[in-house]
């Protein structure tokens, strides 16, 4: 049965950066995440309707993030923060092997934290501190790695470890992840408001 959990055990590893076509994926999912938020026809799985966006930035790949994300994804350290200073960073760990679409689905399960718990005050919690990371407006790149992992705890003998980063950081404590009222009616100067279908309703450009 497949395992798994969203955030130290030791079984180090070789840096492994994702292709083209995850990062892509990555990128994509961030983004029609953001711009259903930014619009105001994100609901949850209760049927609240999240309040809509004034400033959601667009999101972009970040090499130099990925390249960090990678090399301590490598390090195969359970479910442990890297402490690197400046950088959001969501974890994931899955006890399948299965490379294929894996960015996507870490992705998703971050993002599912606001469609099963709601918004839960728009603010960092421990039910939804990986959607916020997602969802924080003034963030406007990530940067991912994975890693093959072994020795993890009971469940997870081997297991795929997968570390995301984020610039600029977001989760700071007591403040909401975005402001809320119109759609784009506070977009930074130079980052105008995107109409095209994937990123409609963000700031600036994809």
């Amino acid at each position: 049965m497949k395992l798994i959990i969203l955030l130290a055990f030791c079984g180090a590893t070789s840096a492994t950066l994702f292709p083209s076509d995850q990062i892509a994926a990555i990128v994509n999912y961030h983004n029609s995440f953001r711009s259903q938020l930014a619009k105001g026809t994100y609901k949850a799985k209760d049927g609240t309707v999240f309040a809509a966006a004034t400033n959601m930035q667009t999101m972009q790949w970040n090499t130099t993030l990925g390249t960090s994300a990678s090399n301590y994804a490598a390090k195969c350290i359970f479910l442990t923060h890297s402490g690197t200073p400046g950088v959001g960073e969501n974890l994931y760990v899955t006890s399948s092997s299965v490379v294929t679409g894996l960015g996507a689905a870490a992705s998703k399960a971050w993002a599912d934290e606001f469609y099963n718990y709601g918004p839960q005050g728009y603010t960092f919690s421990s039910k939804t501190g990986h959607a916020t990371q997602m969802a924080w407006a003034t963030t406007k790149t990530v940067g991912c790695g994975y890693a093959l992992c072994k020795n993890g705890p009971s469940g997870f003998t081997s297991y795929t470890n997968v570390v995301c980063q984020y610039y600029r950081q977001g989760n700071y404590i007591g403040q909401k992840a975005y402001a809320q009222g119109t759609t784009c009616t506070k977009c930074p100067s130079g980052s105008p408001c995107q109409t095209s279908t994937a990123i409609s309703g963000l700031c600036g450009t994809a």
